[in-house]
């Protein structure tokens, strides 16, 4: 139970996460209409699990079309999860790439002012290095003019400079958000944009199956789980049912007593008398030894056939009272013979001697390795069989 536990819990996570991620992502797509999408979006996410659920558990109970329309309904589901992440997953990238992008582009123009004060400096520095040694005076005269402009290209590039560091820094934490992309784009020799698309392909490929497979797996735990319970429970209802039998007496039990009964007085009265008739030939006239040798084999003779008669009388019916009762089940109120149910294959013997013992309908179904539906096809289909062949059986209360 733990596991499933931990099953059911991974399965919603998941599920949630990608709900939220597909929401955001069509809000974003459609964020003029913001909080109807994600309302829309959040009772869809909910009907497919719900759906997913439903076709697993009802797949043998319901119509070839409704599976064919859930299915579909589900598969397009995810469909537009998995364009919703993609959404979602695009505009942080793009978040994230346009901050980048904007701080480059600032460098750029930084860099090139900080070209053109340069290229000032120099044309200044170059006009006055182009006045002859000879002219001091002039020369000195033209750094005094030149001398306020320089300072002011002097301190304007000494700004530039200091902007462009903090630019570059910027632009490192810019990159520390992208870098990974970065790194697998330079690896693989591609543009970071196409490695962007392919990293988020393989998400959406695994995220929202990963969530439905999930879930379906959660409900083939629990479905388990309760056949488990139920074969737990016809097994203790078949133990204490075995249990309570053996504790009465049967009917061939009962039948061998009463036979043995009326026996034993028979050869019980009739023994008595031989002994009386010998002795009463001893006292009319004196007999030899081989007279009354003769006589006491002739009264036990008797007494041994009367005993054997007895047996032999009495003993037909009771073998076949015991052949009776082992030869012949009841089976919805009717006597089927156990010949006609050993003519079937052992799987339908043994659904036949199932219903007989009064087992559940699932624990039969489970042992067989069949759902309850299919089950009680295949019993009413063998049932049929034994009505064809002149069996009354009543199939009001046949399955427990």
């Amino acid at each position: 139970m733990i596991f499933i536990t931990i099953l059911a819990f991974t399965a919603l996570l998941i599920a949630g996460n990608a709900a939220y991620f597909s929401i955001l992502g069509l809000a974003a797509m459609f964020s003029a209409s913001y909080w109807p999408v994600v309302f829309m979006g959040a009772s869809l996410e909910l009907g497919k699990l719900v759906a997913a659920s439903y076709v697993y558990r009802a797949w043998d109970d319901v119509s070839r079309a409704m599976k064919g329309y859930l299915v579909s309904a589900i598969l397009v589901l995810m469909a537009i999860t998995s364009l919703g992440i993609f959404g979602f997953l695009s505009q942080g990238y793009g978040d994230s790439l346009k901050q980048l992008n904007e701080i480059e582009l600032l460098v750029e123009q930084k860099q090139i002012e900080l070209a053109i004060v340069r290229e000032d400096i120099e044309r200044i520095h170059t006009e006055i290095g182009n006045v002859p040694n000879t002219y001091v005076t002039k020369r000195i005269e033209l750094q005094r003019e030149r001398r306020p402009e320089l300072e002011v290209l002097a301190e304007r590039e000494s700004r530039l400079i200091e902007v462009l560091t903090q630019l570059n820094k910027r632009i490192l934490e810019a990159k520390s958000h992208v870098g990974p992309i970065l790194y697998v784009a330079d690896m693989f020799n591609i543009d970071k944009d196409e490695a962007v698309k392919y990293f988020i392909f393989a998400i959406i490929i695994v995220f929202d199956p990963l969530a439905v497979i999930l879930t379906l797996a959660t409900n083939g735990a629990l479905a388990q789980k309760q056949n488990e319970s139920k074969n737990k429970k016809s097994e203790k209802e078949q133990s204490e049912v075995q249990q309570s039998s053996t504790s009465e007496p049967t009917t061939s039990d009962l039948s061998t007593k009463s036979v043995n009964e009326q026996i034993a007085p028979v050869s019980q009265k009739r023994a008595p008398d031989i002994p009386t008739q010998v002795r009463q030939m001893a006292k009319q006239q004196a007999p030899s030894i081989q007279q009354m040798d003769a006589a006491l084999a002739q009264a036990q003779g008797k007494s041994g056939c009367l005993q054997i008669n007895n047996q032999t009388k009495e003993q037909p019916n009771l073998t076949s009272i015991q052949r009776n009762d082992k030869d012949i089940v009841v089976l919805g109120g009717a006597k089927v013979h156990k010949a006609v149910i050993q003519d079937m294959e052992l799987s339908d013997q043994e659904v036949i001697m199932g219903l007989v013992q009064g087992v559940s309908v699932g624990a039969l179904a489970s042992r067989l390795g069949l759902n309850e539906s299919a089950f009680k096809s295949r019993a009413n289909h063998l049932v049929d069989r034994l009505k064809s062949s002149g069996y009354q059986i009543n199939t009001d209360h046949l399955f427990v």
